[in-house]
C-alpha cells in the first residue's frame, strides 16, 4: 500500500465520515477528533450526532443528512500526509467493541439464561415488604431489588446482556465470602470480577390520616411516613480500581422516555472497558513496581557508590594526615638533631672556661658526663630515630 500522501476529494471525505466511527478516522489520518472536526466544518460537511454508532449498531434509525452543495469558501480537497506511516494510537476506552450477540431485548422473556431462570421461579411466590419491593430467602439468585411490576423488564435486560456477554468470552457467577454473607451477582473475566445490579428507587411519603384520626381536629392527627417504589430503576456496575485513584464505578437510570432497557449497548460496552481498564492499570500498576524497583535499585547504587568515594575519601585523608604526621616528626627529629649538635659544640667552650677557673678535674669530669649525656638524650639519632619511625611504618 501507497505510504505517500492521501488526497481526498469533499465527497469522499464525506462518505467516509459517515461510514466509519470518528475515533477509526482520526487514527486512520493521524487526527484528533478536533483536527476533523475542523477539516469537516472547512469543507462544509456534516458529522454524524452524538450517539449515531450506538443506534446504528443497536439497528435503531438513524438519519444521514445530505451533502449540501460547495459554497464560495467551501474547500473542496484535503490532503493527508503518510497515511501508514502515522503510529496508531491508542486511546483508552474509545474504542467501541462490536458485540457477536447484539444485545436487544425481547418482547417476551423466551428460553431465558439459567440464572434468569432460577431467579424468576424464586421471585414468582415472594412476599413484598412494606415498600412493595420483593422480598426472598434464596441465596443463589441474581441480585434484584424490585417490586413486581418492574421484574419482567429487569430479567430481560439481564437476560439480554448475559447471553451477549458471554457470547463474546464473559461469564456469570454468583458469589459470597462465606454462608452467611449475601450473595452478589458478578460479570467475569479470568480473575477479575465486576458486580451488577438493579435497584428500584423508593421513596418516602405520607400516607395521610387514618379514619380514626379524621374523626378530630387536624392538630391531634399524628405524623407519620411510610416508603413505596417509584418504578425508577438503576442498573449497577461496581468494579476495583481502575486507576490510582478512582474505582470503577456507572449507574444507568430510568429517565422520562429513555429507560435503561434503552442503554443495553452502553451497559454491555462498560463491562468490556472495565476488563480492558483493569488489564491497562494492572500493566500500569506493574510498570510502576518495576520503575519503583529500579528506583530502589538506582538508590542502593548510588549509596554505596557514595559509601566507596566517602571510604576512599577517608583513607586518602588518612593518608595524608599519616604523611604530614612523619613530615612533622622528621621536622621536629631534625631540630632536635640541630640542638644537640649545638650542645655538643658547646661544651668544650664550657670545659675550657671550667679548667681556666681552676674548677676540679673530678668535678668537671662529672659535669662533661652529664652534659654528654643531655646532648645524647636530645639527639633523636641516638634515640632510635629512623629506626622507629620505620617499625610503626611496617605495622
Amino acid at each position: 500500500m501507497d505510504s505517500g500522501p492521501v488526497k481526498l476529494s469533499r465527497e469522499q471525505l464525506y462518505e467516509e465520515v459517515w461510514q466509519t466511527p470518528i475515533h477509526r478516522l482520526c487514527s486512520k489520518y493521524g487526527l484528533s477528533d478536533v483536527g476533523l472536526a475542523k477539516v469537516c466544518r472547512r469543507m462544509d460537511i456534516p458529522r454524524p450526532p452524538r450517539g449515531y454508532w450506538r443506534r446504528r449498531t443497536t439497528g435503531a434509525k438513524t438519519r444521514r443528512p445530505p451533502l449540501q452543495p460547495a459554497g464560495e469558501d467551501t474547500q473542496l480537497e484535503i490532503t493527508f500526509s503518510h497515511r501508514d506511516n502515522i503510529p496508531k494510537k491508542t486511546v483508552a476506552n474509545r474504542e467501541m467493541k462490536i458485540p457477536t450477540r447484539l444485545p436487544i431485548l425481547d418482547e417476551v422473556l423466551t428460553d431465558p439464561h439459567p440464572l434468569v431462570a432460577v431467579t424468576r421461579n424464586r421471585f414468582e411466590n415472594a412476599s413484598e415488604d412494606g415498600s412493595g419491593i420483593l422480598a426472598t430467602k434464596a441465596k443463589r439468585i441474581l441480585e434484584l431489588r424490585v417490586s413486581r411490576p418492574q421484574l419482567d423488564r429487569c430479567l430481560r435486560l439481564l437476560d439480554t446482556l448475559f447471553k451477549s456477554w458471554e457470547a463474546d468470552g464473559l461469564s456469570i457467577k454468583i458469589l459470597s465470602r462465606n454462608d452467611d454473607d449475601p450473595h452478589r451477582t458478578f460479570l467475569c473475566a479470568g480473575d477479575e470480577r465486576l458486580q451488577i445490579a438493579i435497584i428500584e428507587t423508593v421513596e418516602e411519603y405520607d400516607p395521610g390520616p387514618t379514619d380514626e384520626e379524621k374523626l378530630h381536629p387536624k392538630w391531634e392527627w399524628r405524623k407519620r411516613t411510610a416508603s413505596r417504589a417509584t418504578s425508577e430503576l438503576t442498573f449497577s456496575l461496581d468494579g476495583e480500581h481502575v486507576n490510582s485513584y478512582t474505582r470503577f464505578y456507572r449507574r444507568y437510570k430510568d429517565r422520562p422516555g429513555l429507560p435503561i432497557e434503552s442503554k443495553a449497548q452502553q451497559i454491555w460496552q462498560a463491562g468490556f472497558d472495565y476488563f480492558e481498564k483493569r488489564k491497562q492499570h494492572k500493566i500500569q500498576e506493574e510498570q510502576s513496581r518495576a520503575a519503583a524497583e529500579e528506583a530502589r535499585r538506582q538508590r542502593e547504587l548510588e549509596w554505596k557508590r557514595y559509601e566507596a568515594a566517602r571510604k576512599r575519601e577517608q583513607e586518602e585523608e588518612k593518608r595524608r594526615l599519616e604523611e604530614q604526621r612523619k613530615i612533622d616528626e622528621l621536622a621536629q627529629a631534625a631540630s632536635q638533631w640541630s640542638r644537640s649538635e649545638l650542645v655538643r659544640n658547646f661544651i668544650p667552650l664550657c670545659e675550657a672556661r671550667l679548667r681556666e677557673s681552676g674548677v676540679p678535674d673530678a668535678k668537671i669530669a662529672s659535669w662533661l658526663a652529664w652534659a654528654q649525656a643531655a646532648a645524647d638524650q636530645i639527639d633523636p639519632l641516638k634515640n632510635g630515630y629512623p629506626k622507629n619511625e620505620l617499625g610503626k611504618q611496617s605495622c
